[in-house]
């Protein structure tokens, strides 16, 4: 394709008469690569932004060429907002990594990543691949939360007031949680208050977006004494907490102490549970409705 586009050029500059040489061999290959090639956004459901539209991260595609990450493919950014890029042209870089830089302050507009052909052939890009792949923004939402109870050990489907929260959000319209990997949540549990934040904006873009939010139980019962008739009284004392996942910031934070009975220990421990389970759901859904959008 060199030859040719020199050959090109002398009958442009200077009407010289030449016979381009064939490029069979190249066609082949640019036709093996469009084959091959895809591109596969970071964010597949949309790239999270703020409810003022900036976004949370930068546009990330992955170039990949039949399984193997392309480095060094010139690629073009298109969009009807040209102002919301601080560049536009440039290459996948040795990890296959296309990572789109936004202008500071600009909310985030649709994208569309293509192959720069003008860089890759010359004046013959109309021949390099049509792959492409549009970006769209999605602002972040309370849809999309997971639930964590921070004490070691514990599972989710059995706790009491975990199961009260979860049925308590999801009659609010917010849907099902999302579920979190086993060694994600051992990472979070584990993590010193300070790093809890850091950490988990770590892991929800490891998820792909698929949380915005997560929610962090912590609960503590005590015997409370008992009561003629042989039922028990337990006091359950806790806190729920909302962060961010991709900031790790907290967006609402609750915490309410409760007291109930039941015939035996077990049961009674179960009843403070939920009981608190409900006080801690209705005061967050409270709390988040007053914070806003994030």
């Amino acid at each position: 394709h060199a030859a040719a586009e020199a050959c090109l050029r002398r009958r442009q500059l200077f009407g010289a008469t030449c016979e381009p040489p064939p490029t069979d061999e190249v066609d082949h290959a640019l036709a093996e690569l469009g084959t091959g090639l895809a591109f596969v956004s970071a964010y597949p459901d949309g790239v999270p932004v703020a409810a003022s539209g900036r976004a949370l991260r930068e546009p990330t595609v992955f170039v990949i060429w039949r399984g193997i990450p392309l480095a060094g493919l010139p690629l073009r950014v298109e969009t009807d907002r040209t102002d919301s890029l601080a560049l536009d042209h440039f290459v996948s870089d040795a990890h296959g990594q296309a990572r789109i830089t936004l202008a500071d302050g600009v909310p985030m507009a649709s994208l569309r990543l293509v192959i720069d052909g003008d860089a890759m052939l010359g004046p013959f890009g109309k021949a390099a691949p049509n792959t492409e792949i549009r970006l769209e923004p999605r602002t972040v939402a309370l849809g999309r939360w997971a639930l964590l109870v921070a004490s070691r050990g514990a599972e989710e489907a059995s706790d009491p007031a975990a199961t009260v929260v979860q049925a308590r959000l999801r009659a609010a319209g917010l849907g099902d949680p999302r579920s979190l990997a086993p060694r994600d949540t051992e990472a979070l549990r584990a993590a010193p208050p300070d790093r809890i934040g850091s950490r988990l904006a770590t892991i929800a873009d490891a998820m792909s977006g698929r949380i915005d939010l997560l929610l962090v139980l912590s609960c503590e019962t005590r015997f409370a004494g008992g009561k003629s008739g042989g039922r028990m009284w337990y006091e359950a004392e806790g806190t729920l907490e909302a962060r961010d996942a991709w900031t790790g910031a907290v967006r609402a934070r609750v915490e309410a102490k409760v007291k109930a009975d039941d015939v035996s220990d077990e049961r009674a421990d179960a009843a403070a549970r939920r009981k608190l389970g409900e006080a801690l759901a209705a005061d967050l859904l409270a709390a988040l409705r007053n914070a806003g959008p994030r």
